[in-house]
Order: structure tokens, then sequence, then C-alpha cells
């Protein structure tokens, strides 16, 4: 026997409809949900994160200008190209061929940095002194981006992601409902809303509730087909 959770909620307050959340399962019985509902504090939380893409978009652009200037105009799949050589010689091997490149590398670095630093594994401060050496044995560091060409493109993909995100960000309605989750027991669904993810919506201004108005109907399964021989 399967069971077929519904619970009616406003799915987009926008359209000012009531639709239906529906679960299906094989052999649980669910008893209770946890429902999320947009408020005014949520809309207000997602103009305020609007604001801050919008601010980091200006300074990405900035950057993205500071950096073309500061290696005369290089243009982004220029850096790119740059880039791809510069980390084939850092860690010593061609990311697309797998072929060896030279017979020093960051590794080797590493190596050298775990010594002068005790450290047993790859931590920051292994890391940064692996840095170091290599810079000194003459390497180009492909991830200092204030320095080097590779910050083109890092500038260039933040633009590019934070301009795609704010042409197509939809601000939230208030009212409009999801259900977060579902649970076997109330007690579970009240456990839950302490969560992580439910701290996710009620952080975000979000109305987290829990409800237990699920309608349940069963059905059979379906059996295997016989194969006929």
């Amino acid at each position: 026997m399967a069971f077929i959770h519904t619970i009616e909620i406003n799915g987009n307050a926008r359209m000012g409809k009531v639709v239906s959340s529906t679960r299906k399962s094989e052999n649980r019985r669910y008893v209770a949900c946890i429902v999320t509902t947009v408020t005014e504090a949520t809309v207000a939380f997602d103009a305020a994160q609007k604001v801050k893409a919008e601010s980091e978009l200006a300074d990405w652009r900035v950057t993205l200008a500071t950096r073309t200037a500061l290696h005369n105009g290089m243009t982004v799949a220029q850096a790119d190209a740059w880039t791809k050589d510069a980390t084939t010689k850092w860690y010593g091997r061609d990311e697309t061929t797998g072929e060896k490149v030279g017979d020093y590398n960051y590794w080797s670095a590493l190596e050298v940095a775990r010594k002068d630093t005790g450290s047993m594994c790859h931590d920051d401060k292994s890391s940064k002194r692996a840095h170091q050496i290599m810079v000194s044995r003459g390497f180009a560091d492909p991830y200092d981006y204030d320095k080097n060409p590779s910050g083109i493109g890092e500038a260039a993909r933040h633009i590019e992601s934070l301009e795609r995100n704010l042409a197509s960000w939809t601000p939230p309605v208030v009212g409009t409902q999801g259900v977060l989750s579902w649970h076997g027991t109330v007690a579970n669904a009240h456990k839950a809303v302490g969560a992580r993810e439910a701290g996710h919506y009620l952080s975000r201004g979000y109305k987290v509730e829990v409800r237990t108005d699920i309608a349940v109907r069963e059905t059979v399964k379906r059996g295997s087909k016989a194969v006929s021989s």
C-alpha cells in the first residue's frame, strides 16, 4: 500500500490561487509538515540582498577596469589563456592532456613548506609558505588576482554571475507558501523547526510553522509484470 499526502497552501500569492502540495510514500505515513510563508520581513530582506548585489556588481566593474588597465587592456580571453598557462606551470601538469610540465611545482614546494612550518597536513600556514616558495623561484601565482592577469577573469566571472542573477531577480510576494519538509510525527516536525534548514528561512523573515491538516489517501502499489516464457 502506498500513501498520497496532500496539503493545501497558497503556492503563489501573486496569482491568488490555493494549490496542493503532494508527497507520495511507498510505506510511510506523514502526519505533519513544515510550511514557510513569505512575510513583509522577507520582502525587506530580499530587497536588501538585491541592493547588496547591485553594490557588489558596481565594485566588481571598477575592479575589472582597474585590473584591465594594469595589464595594458588585456582581454578576458587573453587573461584566461595566461591563467591556464600559469596554472599548468604552477601545478606541473597540463589539465587537458595530463602531461607533466617542469621539474618543480606547487606540490614540491608544499613538501618543503610543511617541514618549514611543522605542519602535518595541507593547512593555511603551509599553503601560504608554499606560495612564497613558488614565487621566489620565479613562478607566476595564478591566485594573486590583484597582481596577475588571472584577476581579470575572476572579476569578469563575478560580473557575469551577478548580472545574470539580477536580470532574473524576482521579489517574493507576501503570503506565498511552500512545504519545506514532511514528518512522521508532530514532535519531529517541531524539532525540525529548530534545524539549520528551517533557520535559513527564519533568518530571512519567513514565517515557519508546523501544520497537520494533511489529507492522506491510500493506493495499491503497482506490482511487477510477469515475464512470459
